[in-house]
Parts: structure tokens; sequence; C-alpha cells
């Protein structure tokens, strides 16, 4: 389980769990996911954003951070994310990440997470999502692809944290299998340059607000799996009372 300490994250009187981070090593995966396309009513080249992964984009690691929290600056995009490994089941972990409609069912803050536009869960398909105090988004799910664990979406129409919110705000997230019972996650985001915020707060912050709700999806993860057994074992209970009362 984590163990974890607290920051402040550039904004007064807000506090974010920093959670020791553990080396997680695995390949740059290639693959084929389903994608809005640009033609869409969507704005168009909603889906061309700087790599974080370009050379000519990385700034130097910030000296605070550890190798697994990182930040990059393109010249017109912040970037940055987390990579971490968690204690639960990819399987359980999943279900609640690919759910693009259920975040309020395991991250205690968003109190409302409903469908405004689309499909339920396809790709195209817009969300509102209200979290505590005023903060409330408007998301549309990008890219997702359910055999390689991935997903990407943008925020849109937003009053998220800061008072402008946020602009241009891209992020991508995947899962895979850490072994032992145990799930990777790289989650990663580019936005406009924020205001109120330098480059080193935003990833603070963004460390924090990540790895808090990382934190959330592992116990959710965890509890689904407790569930689960429980009630496999209720089933049996009832099969065995339903047989010994036919004999």
């Amino acid at each position: 389980m984590f163990t974890a300490t607290r920051v402040t994250c550039g904004i007064p009187g807000t506090e974010y769990a920093r959670i020791p981070l553990q080396v997680s090593t695995f390949p740059v995966r290639s693959f084929k996911v389903q994608q809005l396309s640009n033609s869409s009513s969507t704005s168009k080249g909603a889906l061309t954003a700087t790599s974080t992964n370009s050379s000519e984009n990385m700034a130097v690691i910030a000296e605070s951070m550890s190798s697994n929290e990182y930040a990059s600056i393109s010249r017109f995009k912040w970037s940055g994310g987390v990579n971490l490994v968690l204690n639960c089941n990819l399987n359980a972990a999943w279900s609640l990440q690919a759910d693009f409609l259920g975040l309020s069912n395991w991250v205690p803050s968003v109190s409302v997470c409903r469908l405004v536009d689309g499909e339920p869960n396809a790709v195209g398909c817009l969300r509102y999502c209200k979290g505590s105090g005023t903060t409330w988004v408007h998301e549309r799910l990008l890219e997702f692809d359910n055999a390689n664990h991935y997903m990407s979406y943008r925020m849109e129409d937003n009053h998220f944290v800061f008072p402008e919110g946020f602009k241009g705000y891209v992020a991508k997230v995947q899962l895979g299998d850490a072994g032992e019972g145990k799930t990777w996650v790289k989650w990663t985001y580019e936005v406009d340059p924020v205001v109120t915020q330098t480059k080193e707060e935003l990833t603070v912050f963004m460390v924090g607000f990540y790895t808090l709700n990382l934190q959330y999806l592992e116990t959710g993860a965890n509890k689904l799996v407790i569930d689960s057994k429980t009630n496999e074992a209720a089933g049996s209970l009832s099969m065995s009372a339903f047989t010994n009362s036919e004999e």
C-alpha cells in the first residue's frame, strides 16, 4: 500500500498526498486504437498534440522530483505525468478506469459523472463531472483501446481548480500488468500554460492530483476483488443450502 506524506500544490490552503513512487519499466507500446476523427463535430486538429517523449521538447527534470516524476515543456505546451505501480489487480483496475461515465463510483471528490453527448463510453462521447467546491469539467473521450488498457480524453469547457480553468488539456492513461498481482499505470498530460501558475507549481499539483486519484483507483479495484469473492462465497452457500433442502 501507499505511504503518503503531505505536500502543498501551489494553491494556498491546498494539500495533496505525495506518495513514494515505485520504479516501473515497460516497453513503449505500438497498437491500433479507436480514435475520434478530426472530421467530427468536435474541434479540428484535437488529436495533434506535441509528444512528451520528443527530445526537442524535454526539459531538465526538476531536482526536487524523483526519477519517476517528470515534467517537460514544449514551446507552447506544459506536459508531465506519473508512472506508478499499484497494489491491485489489472483487470479490476481497468474495469473502473475504462468506465468513462463511472468516475463518481470510485473518486470520492466527484459527486456527479454523467453523459452529456454521444453514446455512453464510446469514442467521441462527452461527460460532465462535478468535483469539490466550484470545480466542474466537460471531458471528451478521444481514444479507447480495451485490449491494451489505454484511453485518452480532452477537457473542454471547465472550471477546474484554477480561476481560469484549463485550456488545451489532453490526458493519456495506460495500464499494464506489473506482475505479482500489481498494475503499472502511466498517466500523462499536456496543457496550455496556466496564467496563475509557474510550470513547477503546476507540475507539483498535477503529480499530487494524479497520485491521489490513482490511490483511489487502487482502493476501488481491491474492493471490487473483495466484493467479488464475497459474492462467490455467498452464492456457493446458497447453492449448498438449496441442494440440502432438495435432499
